[in-house]
């Protein structure tokens, strides 16, 4: 949307996903001994004619995108079985 919006000549962008459980003593920050934290590397593969400062602004905007933005923030998952 923000390449397309902005005139971009973006031809695709491909997003490559590993998760993992790693130890919160191995993160900044850590407060719980032994704890487990989700960690997920995010690897964006971008092709088009872009210069350097269009693709760091990209990842940029990737990093302010709703699905990132959630995945920072608290989660709560509720489950039920339908009747």
């Amino acid at each position: 949307m923000y390449a397309d919006h902005k005139g971009l000549p973006l031809d695709e962008v491909r997003v490559h996903l590993s998760h993992n459980k790693v130890h919160k003593e191995d993160c900044e920050n850590s407060d719980q001994k032994g704890a487990k934290i989700d960690k997920i590397e995010r690897v964006i593969e971008i092709e088009g004619d872009l210069n350097e400062d269009q693709r760091k602004r990209m990842l940029e905007i990737a990093d302010i995108c709703p699905v990132h933005k959630t995945l920072h923030n608290e989660i709560l998952v509720e489950s039920w079985l339908k009747d």
